[in-house]
């Protein structure tokens, strides 16, 4: 009861396997926006440097 992960499963005779799902990438800080490293992020996704610097900054303005 409750959900499962699938590793294989054997359909009509044939077996099929599946890899793991890639684990999320989740910045530190707004350096880690640099050089690409905004592309990189999967919690949250960005659109670009920018919105991902901008994340980072309106975080620091509310604490």
């Amino acid at each position: 009861m409750g959900d499962g992960v699938i590793s294989a499963i054997n359909f009509a005779g044939t077996s099929y396997t599946f890899a793991e799902a890639p684990k999320p990438v989740k910045l530190a800080g707004k350096d880690d926006c640099k050089n690409g490293g905004w592309a990189t992020s999967t919690v949250p996704v960005f659109k670009n440097q920018g919105q991902c610097v901008s994340s980072f900054a309106s975080a620091k303005a509310a604490k």
